[in-house]
């Protein structure tokens, strides 16, 4: 038996999202898969090109553009889980995230950024579960 009160909830938001999901999902890895591609292909350019100079310039050139991409790595599954939490809380309100809705009358210069890790931060206490996402919805930072 499971304990997990949320989990028939869960279940069924997954059933209905998980077209969105994949096609979110994909389009995410799709774009940090070339970027990835492109770092890659320029740091095996870099590291023959100051192997030439000197085999220490050519181990730091390496390990510069293996940090790269360890940080593309962190970028793209901090991009996947903040997608996965806006998709969350669109099937559970039926409405998408304030910090996700454009507004062309707002003067503000990051209507269309997204969710920052502050907001996500500021709000992690404030709901409880699903009916507490319709009662109080998420406010942008400013």
């Amino acid at each position: 038996m499971r304990s997990d009160p949320c989990a028939p909830i869960s279940g069924v938001l997954l059933k209905k999202t998980r077209g969105e999901n994949a096609i979110g999902n994909v389009g995410i890895g799709a774009a940090f898969g070339l970027i990835t591609t492109l770092v890659v292909v320029i740091g095996i350019i870099a590291t023959f090109l100051a192997w030439q100079a000197s085999m220490a310039l050519a181990i730091g050139v390496t390990a510069v553009f293996v940090i790269g991409v360890l940080v593309l790595g962190v970028t793209q599954a901090a991009l996947s889980g903040i997608y996965s939490a806006a998709l969350y809380l669109y099937a559970v309100s039926h409405e998408a995230p304030a910090e996700f809705r454009w507004n062309p009358h707002s003067h503000r210069s990051d209507c269309c950024v997204g969710v920052s890790l502050i907001a996500v931060r500021r709000n992690a206490g404030r709901f409880s579960g699903p009916a507490a996402v319709r009662r109080r919805p998420v406010s942008p930072v400013r």
